[in-house]
């Protein structure tokens, strides 16, 4: 199973060779063959009902890149054939920085059901960029170390819940180059009005569809979905609730201390 979701995860994820060599200046092309020409009434005018599904997304790409802190209650889960494979997970998520395919600063205090799993496993966990910190509070111990890894697989499952285009510098360089992108709509994610989005290559089972606020150009959900050749229709759904940029927070968010207790190892949670 850990094959098929590291397959997964590389379609989710920012963590293509595209993303990676992207340059850090420059418009990338607009969306799509429908993205081709931008609605010239739109252009400068930050409350027109936008119409061009390349200018949402590049909008999006642009308020994605501004933010450097963010805040959100989350929601992961698997759908169709991957609810059973993938983990349901839930709860807080500070996120202060992301480079290629690994979260640098984050904060975590979530709920996780493993894979075809029933009972839920509270998981605290956090990084400064340079130490991350695991709390199991089973054992009682705090796992700390300069190795991401030191989180274990429950860590790994938590993961799911954090978005990397938030804060990432590449942001939706890889949405922006899709063949197809349609607007679906309007729709309501998040607690906010959105913009309806589905992007698709011409060839590959992948569909992803996005919902834009907007009001700030964020996304409050995402879902990727395809077909498994044995299970049917399958996805994957991301939601985003009352989420704040630039959120004050104290001096040590990215920190965990050892609570009275507790020991500290340095060895991977298990």
């Amino acid at each position: 199973m850990r094959q098929l979701m590291a397959v997964i995860v590389s379609l989710c994820l920012i963590t293509g060779a595209s993303a990676q060599t992207a340059p850090s200046k420059g418009a990338p092309p607009e969306a799509g063959a429908e993205a081709a020409k931008v609605d010239t009434a739109n252009k400068g005018d930050a409350t027109a009902e936008l119409t061009d599904p390349g200018e949402i997304l590049r909008r999006a790409d642009e308020a994605l890149k501004r933010v450097t802190l963010v805040k959100y209650y989350g929601i992961f889960r698997g759908m169709g054939g991957m609810a059973m494979r993938f983990p349901s997970v839930r709860g807080t998520v500070i996120l202060g920085g992301v480079s290629g395919d690994e979260l640098d600063k984050y904060h975590l205090d979530v709920h996780v059901v493993p894979p075809r799993g029933t009972s839920r496993t509270k998981v605290l966990m956090s990084s400064n960029g340079h130490v991350h910190y695991f709390v199991d509070e089973k054992t009682k111990t705090v796992h700390v170390d300069t190795d991401p890894e030191v989180s274990g697989d429950m860590g790994r499952l938590a993961k799911f819940i954090a978005l990397p285009h938030f804060t990432h510098a590449n942001a939706l360089w890889d949405e922006l180059r899709m063949e197809k992108a349609t607007l679906l709509g309007s729709a309501q994610a998040g607690g906010e009005d959105c913009y309806h989005l589905e992007l698709q290559n011409a060839e590959g089972p992948l569909r992803a569809r996005w919902w834009i606020s907007r009001r700030d150009f964020l996304p409050r959900r995402r879902e990727l979905a395809w077909r498994h050749e044995e299970e049917g229709p399958a996805g994957l759904l991301w939601d985003f609730v009352q989420l704040e940029v630039d959120p004050k927070l104290e001096e040590d968010a990215f920190k965990i201390a050892i609570p009275e207790g507790y020991t500290k190892t340095d060895q991977p949670a298990k």
